[in-house]
Order: structure tokens, then sequence, then C-alpha cells
């Protein structure tokens, strides 16, 4: 998911309405010990919050929290906290996300 949501704002559109960000969400929430899904997940939601809308539909469905927990899951690793960080950023391009976060 992750590839097809890179700079393609149609594919950030289709996942989302086949529960995509909710899939990523829940398979981050399965393997909290494994960095390399929270790795790979923090970068797909970094990735699919390109598009406003699901900037929206990942925060309602609990993105930030799910972020914000692989990072201190993972404080030692450096690309879950680079790509966790830069999910926060485009996530907080949304003014009601910029407060929650």
């Amino acid at each position: 998911l992750l590839n097809l949501a890179f700079n393609n704002d149609n594919n950030c559109v289709l996942i989302a309405t086949a529960d995509g960000c909710s899939a990523v969400h829940e398979a981050m929430r399965r393997h909290p010990q494994d960095s390399n899904v929270h790795h790979q997940g923090c970068l797909a939601l970094g990735n699919l919050a390109s598009n406003n809308n699901n900037q929206v539909l990942i925060a309602s469905e609990g993105g930030i929290t799910v972020v914000v927990a692989a990072m201190r899951q993972h404080p030692q690793d450096s690309k879950v906290q680079h790509q966790g960080c830069k999910a926060l950023t485009t996530l907080a391009v949304n003014d009601d996300n910029k407060v929650s976060i």
C-alpha cells in the first residue's frame, strides 16, 4: 500500500475507500514488537495522509495514536522514529490533527 499511495492521490483515495488505512492500523496493533511493520506502517500512513480527506480519516480511526505508540515502542529504531515523524508532520497539515498531535 505504501508504494501505491506514493505521490498518487487517486490511489490514496482508492486505498482509503477499501479500508486500507484501517488495515495498516490493524497490522501495527497486531505486531507491536515488529519494528519493520511499524516502520512500513508509519511510511504507508504518511503517504496516505498526503490526501487531505485521508488526514481526517486516519486521525478519526486512531492513526495518530498508532504512530505515537509505534515511536514509543521502538525508541531506538531510527527508521520508525524517522517515518513516524514524517507521518505526524503530514497529518498535522490538518488543523484539527495539529491540536491532537
